[in-house]
């Protein structure tokens, strides 16, 4: 399986991490042996793939944060509007326990984002003291280090919940870094479990994103 491990690992438009493609090929082919053997077999073929950035852990009191992001994953065909389109997850992170919410969304708008934190708060059962998320129009309108304009639905979301909503610095990815870290996962995750499925639909797809999250 050396080229279907190839193209996995260095395709241009929808790549995976090693380990992601032996999860795919083991899973296909109901192959047996060890992830070190995987890795030695790519490293003898030459396969390759880029190396992981680091970034400092920062550690915060349970219910105290969830840090929220979104990311681009891939792309998948969408029978309602009869074509392809671009896939993104929204994902919610306890930054004490560093337990994640996952969702995968064809929209990033107002109405899709406010959407995916009241799923997030029932999917965690309960809601954190504040939510640390960046500048993205869909959650903040105009950005200010000392009074940011939120979009005025997210704002009565957060009303209702009882929660502050803290804004990241512009161009500071390293605030909400917990997130940042865990986007690269779900993105693996939305391609792993395409390649295994490629005839499910984005809420088949979630609900094995779930069933990932709580396994």
């Amino acid at each position: 399986y050396v080229d279907e491990i190839k193209d996995l690992i260095e395709d241009t438009e929808e790549p995976v991490k090693r380990k992601t493609a032996w999860l795919i090929v083991k899973e296909k082919y109901n192959l047996s042996g060890s992830y070190e053997s995987f890795k030695l077999f790519t490293r003898k073929y030459k396969i390759n793939q880029k190396t992981p950035s680091s970034t400092v852990r920062i550690e915060t009191n349970p219910g105290e944060e969830i840090q929220i992001d979104y990311g681009k994953v891939g792309t998948l065909f969408d029978p309602l509007t009869d074509r392809n389109r671009t896939v993104w997850c929204f994902a919610g992170k306890l930054s004490h326990s560093r337990h994640i919410y996952p969702e995968f969304v064809f929209s990033q708008d107002q109405e899709s984002f406010v959407s995916s934190h009241v799923k997030m708060f029932t999917f965690f059962g309960g809601v954190s003291q504040y939510l640390t998320i960046d500048n993205l129009k869909s959650g903040v309108i105009k950005p200010d280090f000392y009074d940011p304009q939120i979009n005025r639905a997210y704002q009565q979301m957060a009303e209702y919940y009882d929660t502050f909503i803290n804004t990241c610095l512009p161009a500071c990815p390293k605030q909400k870094g917990k997130i940042e870290r865990s986007m690269p996962v779900v993105r693996e995750l939305f391609r792993r479990l395409k390649s295994i499925n490629p005839t499910f639909t984005l809420s088949q797809l979630n609900k094995e994103a779930l069933r990932w999250s709580l396994e």
